[in-house]
């Protein structure tokens, strides 16, 4: 398996929070730029969502330069918001809306 790509959708707000992970190995080629280009597509057209967005640890550069490049934008620092090991990491809030995806096309 590459990796795995997941929209939780909530349908109340017509929004949906991305969720992606690719294997190690398979880092730099492009898979997960793919993968989450194929899924704003089908989230926008498809699930009819208004805004799709995604948290990233703030150290994972991999992570996000793959959501700057298919048009997510920085919206706020979570500071200390998840846990690895005994520490507490910065997280990143990215967020694409319908308007902005479509201005992409």
């Amino acid at each position: 398996m590459v990796g795995t790509i997941v929209i939780r959708r909530n349908q109340e707000h017509d929004a949906g929070e991305l969720g992606y992970w690719i294997g190690s190995r398979f880092w730099g080629r492009g898979y997960a730029t793919s993968a989450v280009e194929k899924i704003l597509s089908f989230g926008f057209q498809d699930l009819g969502l208004n805004r799709m967005w995604a948290m990233v640890r703030d150290s994972n550069i991999g992570s996000r330069t793959v959501l700057e490049k298919t048009g997510f934008e920085e919206e706020a620092l979570l500071r200390q918001a998840r846990r690895r090991g005994s520490d507490f990491e910065d997280c990143l809030l990215y967020a694409i809306t319908r308007r902005d995806y479509q201005s992409l096309e």
